[in-house]
């Protein structure tokens, strides 16, 4: 029966993570209520039709993701920076950081910080790659709280973070529903909750 109710908790959360929503009902109908959300916030998510830059119109999914992916690279590795302007605006910023500040730059993060930096998350926040939301470091702070204070200052003394926790995903989201151009999109990083 235990297993039973521990199944059922994590159905009910997982769901409630899909779905996105912080609105209870009863227990009766709250697994279906939320599968349903997150299956309609879903359907209206795809993307049915794409606009090129050059005005043509696909419908493929293939052909909308080869576009989508082309654009991408197009607009990001290809910098149109004009670094001479760029040097010339930062010229004008001075350079001078006061005693104090440099102080405050320079001395170790405080426990309090981490667990501080920890604890403002959102509990039920997507998880990153390693699967683990805020919540799961909340909960298990007791336990798991000196490793990752312990890490974070390693990180800040060394300069050196593990691989495993630097990788992100870039993924677009979507501004409005039914998109239909690359300009209805923007791009965001999903990094572990740790990073």
């Amino acid at each position: 029966m235990f297993k039973q109710k521990q199944l059922l908790i994590f159905h009910i959360n997982y769901w409630k993570q899909r779905a996105k929503s912080k609105h209870l009902y009863s227990m009766d109908i709250i697994s279906n209520y939320f599968h349903r959300v997150a299956t309609g916030r879903r359907s209206r998510k795809i993307v049915k039709t794409f606009t090129t830059r050059n005005g043509v119109q696909i419908t493929s999914e293939e052909e909308i993701r080869a576009q989508i992916k082309a654009e991408m690279e197009d607009r990001f590795l290809h910098s149109s920076i004009n670094l001479n302007k760029l040097k010339s605006q930062l010229d004008l910023i001075s350079n001078q950081v006061s005693i104090e500040d440099n102080k405050d730059l320079i001395r170790g993060v405080l426990n309090m910080e981490i667990k501080n930096a920890i604890f403002d998350m959102g509990s039920e926040k997507s998880p990153g790659l390693d699967g683990m939301p805020a919540g799961f470091y909340q909960k298990y702070w007791n336990v798991i709280g000196p490793t990752v204070i312990k890490d974070v200052k390693d990180f800040f003394r060394s300069g050196k973070i593990l691989k495993q926790v630097n990788h992100t995903f870039i993924t677009l989201i979507q501004k409005i529903d039914n998109t239909s151009s690359l300009n209805h999109f923007r791009p965001i990083s999903l990094c572990t909750t740790i990073y």
